[in-house]
């Protein structure tokens, strides 16, 4: 049976007290208007609707600014926009912030404010690479007010990022729309986000996967052996460091004194250096913690020290490592450092030694982080990953060991045929 609807009126309203031992009544109208009566004798109009299978009380306004007829007339749009699958909290929120739109605000200004609250959170990387694709791809956009770029405007743009370099197109696509949602965040702009028809354009799809060429295990010795060779003390403790630990190249690189826990044996590497973005802790070898400490005094600040009082390069043990491995090892000019993560992976699986959440977890893989966050809490395995490395060492010293009596050399005697390259 359908319930009444009108049940107030002006007077009963009027009349309406809440008790002082009370903090407030409601009276109800019928068809979900309800009036609150605080204990302040202060009236509001509530409409009571059933948003998604849940009761959610919506505020229309206070008595007798909003009178009963209009509060009526009210709850009866609000009951319309629950059918349409609208809540009319958000609906009133829209209507309420378009009405302030900056339609001059342009869209250098609104990547400025984005990028300096966004960067708080962002690695040093990131944050460079962010604002070079600004101003490498968007610098079109940059006078142009939010309200007056199109989709068509940014389809133009992509297209000609893709021509250039297409696995960028879907970051400067996902930059634009970065702007866009801080803007309506901040209620600084509420129009359209142009991006939101780009979705499923061919152009974002992303490109075939290429894959770091992994070093061969069967290779490993002769690695070692090469490495022995190195004349550059940095590099050469750089790249074993790297083999030995399975960290990517880009962390490493940033290492610092201040990370090093002696006491521990491992490096505390802050969460923006990490992917994913969460503190990791990793443990050093021994050999791989005496050739770190050999190069202490070299500078105070960075551990890997390069050029111009910065963090070693990418490019220096990269081309080391190449040219490495292309003096005795065929294919060394397409191996590349981070396929020393791979080959971690391939030997300690292999052993049967290891589970793969102790090995996934010393890769930090973003998977197996989510899961130990989700079902192990702080677990990080760091002394199951300790033997881990310690075995992996250990092995490989033994590979090496075999491709020294192999080939009959001497460890002491170990040198490049070609001479010194380095």
């Amino acid at each position: 049976m359908a319930q009444p609807i009108n049940k107030l009126s002006n007077l009963s309203i009027s009349r309406a007290k809440c008790p002082p031992h009370k903090k407030d009544i409601f009276l109800f109208d019928g068809g979900g208007l309800v009036l609150r009566v605080r204990n302040n004798q202060t009236k509001y109009w509530l409409a009571r609707l059933f948003i998604n299978g849940k009761r959610c009380d919506r505020g229309i306004g206070i008595y007798p600014e909003i009178s009963l007829q209009k509060a009526r007339d009210i709850r009866d749009e609000y009951k319309a926009l629950v059918l349409q699958g609208k809540d009319p909290k958000i609906e009133k929120e829209k209507q309420k912030f378009s009405a302030s739109t900056n339609q001059s605000m342009t869209f250098g200004k609104m990547f400025d404010q984005a990028y300096a609250y966004k960067v708080k959170s962002w690695s040093e990387g990131h944050a460079k690479r962010t604002r070079l694709s600004f101003h490498k791809y968007l610098s079109k956009l940059k006078d142009l007010p939010l309200a007056d770029i199109s989709d068509t405007m940014v389809l133009e743009i992509l297209e000609d990022v893709h021509k250039q370099a297409p696995s960028t197109t879907k970051k400067v696509k996902e930059l634009i729309s970065i702007v866009y949602q801080f803007a309506h965040e901040k209620r600084i702009y509420t129009g359209l986000n142009p991006t939101l028809t780009l979705r499923n354009n061919s152009l974002l799809k992303a490109p075939k996967a290429q894959h770091h060429k992994p070093l061969d295990p069967n290779d490993v010795g002769h690695f070692l052996y090469l490495l022995d060779s190195l004349k550059n003390a940095t590099t050469k403790a750089f790249l074993y460091t790297v083999w030995n630990t399975g960290l990517r190249s880009n962390s490493l690189r940033q290492l610092r004194w201040s990370w090093i826990d002696k006491r521990d044996s491992a490096i505390n590497i802050p969460r923006e250096y990490v992917k994913p973005r969460t503190p990791f802790k990793c443990p050093l070898t021994p050999i791989a913690l005496s050739m770190i400490e050999s190069l202490r005094g070299i500078d105070k600040t960075y551990v890997f020290l390069g050029n111009n009082n910065k963090p070693i390069s990418d490019r220096t043990p990269r081309i080391a490592y190449q040219k490495l491995l292309t003096t005795r090892i065929s294919d060394g000019e397409n191996m590349t450092i981070h396929g020393f993560r791979t080959t971690l992976n391939l030997v300690t699986t292999r052993s049967k030694k290891f589970s793969t959440e102790v090995i996934e977890s010393q890769l930090t893989h973003a998977y197996a982080q989510q899961i130990r966050r989700v079902y192990l809490g702080n677990l990080d395995y760091f002394d199951e990953r300790k033997e881990l490395l310690n075995w992996y060492e250990e092995w490989g010293a033994k590979e090496k060991q075999r491709f020294i009596e192999d080939n009959g050399l001497v460890t002491n005697e170990a040198k490049i045929a070609s001479g010194d390259l380095f």
